[in-house]
């Protein structure tokens, strides 16, 4: 086998807007600069690997930017390449339909040429390599952010501490999956670490990689600056930093201390990890034709007289009808967007969307991409589901559908299911994603 990785700084201008938030952010300072990371793998007959940017998510057009661009340079299938999003609420923006962001088609241009260049660079540099894969768990960094409340609903984000909370509404994966990848001199080329936990531990308006970012430098300092550590994220759509029971305090710099935690816990399973020569290389992919869920005309009702100002008329909607308000926080801004998505989606409809779902086998470490904020509960199902022994969930693979919950959290309520622009998926659509990944094992 031989392995080549790179990185490329891809930081943005001054002044470009900072995504994930229900309200606008402009970029005023840079905590840490914002890479583009690739790991490519040969074995003489296939060559695949893992491109990873600092940024919220990748679309399906941005795939294909990036993919295209790394054909054209290489001869070598495009398609063979899983591109991810870390998932960094203060990196660049890449989606086209975020009310609260402006997306710099310049910089999307220059994003995907960056991120393309780095994976070819990487294929340039490959060479020969022994890989091997440790896992250990981290059980103080992540944690449910749904919860029970005392009147027998599901909170989203329900207050540290909160009297009314009674417990979590879903597990966490504490999975640290690491795989070790050096040369024949035993010099560290690579290390991918796949750990599931939101990354939107800093807020304010300065770009950062957040708590990769910290990962990557503390594995530097350790293993050599050469070394590339490339962040792959868990299956976290229901997951965060922040312990509502109030036991684990992360205060200021918490992505300092979660990188740091997180590049201990790989580094105390570094020295044992067996490296071996392995020729093992596969990849496979299918697109599915996947239902979106579509705004009753009660919801285009209440979203219209809503916006218009009319809010006695949204009221009698809703009190005449079986549509229940999206529980927002009283944040007017959120509520807003709700309205403004129940009327778009109610006039410009889309039926259903085109879903890649990929899987890359390394040695015998199966990497199962899905293109998805998803439930850590979907991952577990997944390990449970498949036969191999190793499996390593990555989500915001090869593009975003929004969140991606468990059948049974629709009836649950929360933010993660109510149907907005980036919620809209059908109740099933995580159970689909965990069969076709399983049913993919077996063609790599």
């Amino acid at each position: 086998m031989k392995c080549g990785a790179y990185e490329m700084q891809i930081t943005p201008c001054i002044g470009t807007t900072l995504p994930g938030y229900f309200q606008f952010r402009y970029a005023d300072d840079i905590l840490d600069e914002l890479y583009a990371k690739a790991v490519i793998f040969d074995n003489g007959e296939l060559v695949t690997g893992f491109v990873a940017l600092d940024i919220l998510h990748v679309n399906a057009r941005i795939v294909e930017m990036i993919r295209d661009r790394f054909e054209k340079l290489t001869g070598i299938k495009g398609t063979n390449l899983m591109v991810t999003g870390t998932h960094t609420h203060t990196g660049l923006p890449m989606e086209y339909n975020d009310e609260f962001s402006i997306v710099d088609e310049d910089w999307i241009k220059f994003t995907c040429t960056k991120a393309a260049d780095c994976a070819y660079v990487a294929y340039k540099h490959r060479k020969d390599c022994h890989i091997g894969y440790g896992y250990t768990e981290e059980h103080e960094l992540s944690f449910n952010r749904r919860f029970w409340q005392e009147d027998g609903v599901v909170r989203t984000w329900p207050g540290i501490c909160n009297p009314a909370n009674v417990k979590e509404a879903g597990p966490v994966d504490p999975s640290v999956d690491v795989v070790r990848i050096d040369d024949l001199d035993c010099n560290p080329i690579a290390v991918i670490t796949c750990f599931a936990n939101h990354l939107d531990m800093i807020g304010g308006t300065a770009f950062s990689a957040d708590y990769p970012g910290e990962l990557s430098r503390s594995l530097k300092q350790a293993l050599g600056m050469d070394v590339v550590s490339l962040f792959l994220n868990g299956f976290c759509g229901d997951i965060t930093h922040i312990d509502y029971r109030g036991k684990h305090p992360f205060g200021k710099n918490g992505h300092i201390k979660c990188g740091r935690i997180l590049a201990n816990d790989v580094l105390s399973i570094y020295d044992s990890i067996l490296c071996i020569d392995t020729n093992e290389l596969g990849c496979a992919s299918v697109v599915k034709i996947i239902d979106r869920r579509q705004p009753t005309k009660e919801m285009y009702e209440w979203g219209k007289a809503y916006l218009a100002g009319e809010l006695e008329k949204a009221e009698e909607v809703i009190d005449e009808g079986d549509y229940e308000k999206p529980s927002t926080g009283d944040n007017e801004l959120m509520e807003r967007s709700y309205a403004k998505c129940n009327v778009n989606l109610y006039e410009n409809p889309i039926l259903n969307e085109k879903v890649e779902l990929q899987v890359i086998k390394v040695g015998d470490v199966y990497f199962n991409g899905a293109p998805g904020e998803i439930f850590a509960e979907l991952s577990l199902d997944l390990k449970e589901k498949s036969d191999k022994e190793r499996n390593v969930n990555v989500e915001l693979a090869n593009g975003c559908y929004g969140y991606i919950a468990t059948k049974q959290a629709f009836s649950e309520g929360g933010y993660e299911v109510t149907l907005d622009r980036y919620v809209n998926m059908s109740e099933d659509t995580g159970d689909i994603m965990v069969d076709t990944l399983v049913e993919l094992q077996d063609e790599v």
